[in-house]
C-alpha cells in the first residue's frame, strides 16, 4: 500500500452555470475505485482559489485521481468539469504539478475551464 498527496490548486476559466452570480465551485476527487471521495470547501468565484491538501491510501493499479468540478446550487449541483490524472510513473518523493483540462464529458472537444493540482507520491 502507497500513500498519495493530492494538492487541489485553483480553477480558471470555468463554464458559467448561475445565471446571476459565479458559480459556487468545488471539486470532489477520489481514486480509481471511488469508494473514498474527499471534497473541497465551495468558494464563490470565477477563478477559484483552493489549495488544499487531501491524503489517499492505494494498492497496486490504483494509480488514476479523478476529479469532478461541480456548481452548488440552493437544491443540487451542476457538474462544470471532470479529468483525470495517471500519477503511476511518479517515484517515491516526486510531486507533478499540471493544469488539467475540464470536459464535460470524454466526448466534449470544447473546454469548461482548467484545474490546477500537484500530486506527489509519498509511499
Amino acid at each position: 500500500m502507497g500513500v498519495v498527496e493530492v494538492v487541489v490548486v485553483s480553477a480558471r476559466d470555468l463554464t458559467r452555470k448561475d445565471f446571476i452570480s459565479n458559480n459556487d465551485a468545488f471539486v470532489d476527487i477520489w481514486l480509481s475505485d471511488k469508494t473514498y471521495k474527499q471534497r473541497t470547501s465551495v468558494v464563490q468565484s470565477a477563478t477559484p482559489l483552493w489549495n488544499q491538501t487531501f491524503t489517499f491510501n492505494y494498492e497496486g493499479g490504483d494509480r488514476i485521481v479523478h476529479f469532478h468540478v461541480l456548481d452548488k446550487d440552493l437544491i443540487g449541483t451542476d457538474g462544470i468539469g471532470y479529468s483525470e490524472l495517471d500519477f503511476g510513473h511518479l517515484h517515491v518523493g516526486q510531486t507533478e504539478s499540471k493544469e488539467l483540462v475540464l470536459k464535460a464529458n470524454l466526448f466534449d472537444l470544447t473546454p469548461n475551464g482548467y484545474l490546477t493540482v500537484a500530486i506527489t507520491k509519498r509511499s
